[in-house]
């Protein structure tokens, strides 16, 4: 669990430190403040094979099909993590846990002498255009030192690893996407051959008292999840409501990593107001059951207040982040002063 972070020369920071992180940490701040940011940061720092993950985040910022232009690194769709486009500074994203352990990713246009012979001379990439330096590095630190690469090659992103779906589970974000649903059955079917799906039921019975189970159906196609809401027939659960959803993706998060970090995006999107206690009572519960570190961000006054009241001093952190010509700031609130704040109706988003 990650007890601080430090991110440099990634996206609109140019530095940015954060201090007391706990279990479970709400992010707030004005638009364009940085707060989605501070999630995607994690999110690279947890991953295996780094630059992967900067391609994924490149798929949620919708930037999957960007055009590449030979000549200039500042075209290619990983520029976007660099602050102003800057390729040539390197970012650096650091957090410590508390065991200690420090981790570290750094993510790099520079073409290196070790690099060099790793990417350029060996046979995994022979035609890369070294003058437009078009490709991305990450090297990864904690206990050992790790390095991988995504290049392009007419016009196509080329990874290290030929298969996404090789890495091992890791930390999940959770963006403003709507999730795959057919993804979401698969994951159901898993839970169910080990009898693991009480805490699904026992979610989404917060968000519509009405649900009588979920069932898996492939007569028509690929499987999609249906609900059972007590009525003549089942219900896909596309239809039934974007709460259900939201509800279904963040409670899988959270069981398929323990030990690990998920980070929530708009937290409070597809929750009706009056269900935002029990939601957050549910993702304290949880996190604290699988030992989960939870990073999410709001924009509602009602989900900063549900998340305070339901949560413990100890394993609770709230952030205000502000950012000014790059600098960053994590404004944190203890307990008491928001507990003070909220009672005085003053504003703390």
């Amino acid at each position: 669990m990650y007890t601080s972070l430090s991110i440099k020369n990634f996206r609109a920071f140019e530095t940015l430190e954060i201090e007391g992180l706990k279990r479970v940490n709400l992010f707030t701040g004005r638009n364009n403040s940085g707060k989605t940011s501070v999630l995607e940061a994690v999110y690279l720092l947890e991953g295996e094979h780094v630059t992967l993950r900067a391609r994924r985040l490149f798929e949620t910022r919708g930037l999957a099909a960007v055009s590449f232009t030979r000549f200039s690194a500042r075209t290619m769709p990983w520029a976007t993590l660099f602050r102003s486009l800057g390729v040539e500074k390197d970012i650096h994203i650091s957090g410590l846990q508390d065991t200690a352990q420090p981790l570290d990713v750094i993510l790099t246009t520079t073409l290196d002498e070790e690099a060099r012979n790793n990417y350029v001379n060996g046979f995994r990439m022979p035609h890369i255009d070294v003058e437009s330096r078009a490709i991305l590095i990450a090297r990864k630190s904690h206990l050992a030192q790790s390095r991988d690469a995504i290049w392009v090659t007419n016009g196509k992103i080329q990874p290290d690893v030929n298969d996404e779906s090789t890495l091992r589970p890791s930390s999940y974000l959770i963006s403003g996407t709507k999730p795959s649903h057919t993804e979401l059955s698969r994951y159901f079917d898993g839970l169910e051959l080990v009898k693991g799906t009480d805490p699904i039921l026992q979610a989404l019975l917060l968000i519509d008292p009405r649900l009588q189970g979920l069932k898996t159906n492939t007569s028509a196609g690929p499987s999609l999840l249906y609900a059972d809401l007590g009525g003549a027939t089942l219900l896909p659960l596309a239809v039934v409501g974007d709460g259900m959803l939201r509800m279904l993706e963040i409670v899988f998060a959270i069981l398929q990593n323990p030990g690990r970090a998920v980070m929530i995006d708009e937290i409070e999107n597809g929750f009706h107001y009056s269900v935002l206690p029990k939601v957050w009572e549910l993702i304290h519960k949880l996190a604290k059951q699988y030992n989960v570190q939870v990073f999410a961000v709001t924009h509602s006054h009602e989900c900063a207040v549900a998340a305070h009241v339901a949560a413990e001093a100890d394993n609770y952190g709230y952030f205000r982040i502000e950012q000014k010509n790059g600098i960053g700031r994590a404004v944190a609130y203890s307990h008491e002063q928001m507990q003070t704040s909220i009672e005085a109706n003053l504003e703390v988003r």
